[in-house]
């Protein structure tokens, strides 16, 4: 997971689909991760990224830790 750095585009996606998860659980994360990638103009290696920082469990609390060396 530490191949791609945690730009501010992600760091948004990763609050964004935080929040959003809270607000509606019923929304799959699929879904999520797809609109995620249209609102933050991500490209698809950034998608795979978020795909697997949320299927092992990250979550915007542990944002700031991935984001040091």
């Amino acid at each position: 997971m530490n191949d791609i750095k945690m730009t501010e585009p992600i760091q948004r996606a990763v609050a964004w689909i935080d929040e959003t998860r809270r607000d509606h659980p019923e929304r799959s994360l699929v879904s999520l991760l797809a609109e995620a990638g249209m609102r933050f103009n991500l490209g698809p290696n950034d998608g795979r990224f978020l795909e697997r920082f949320f299927q092992s469990g990250g979550s915007s609390e542990i944002r700031e830790e991935s984001e040091s060396p």
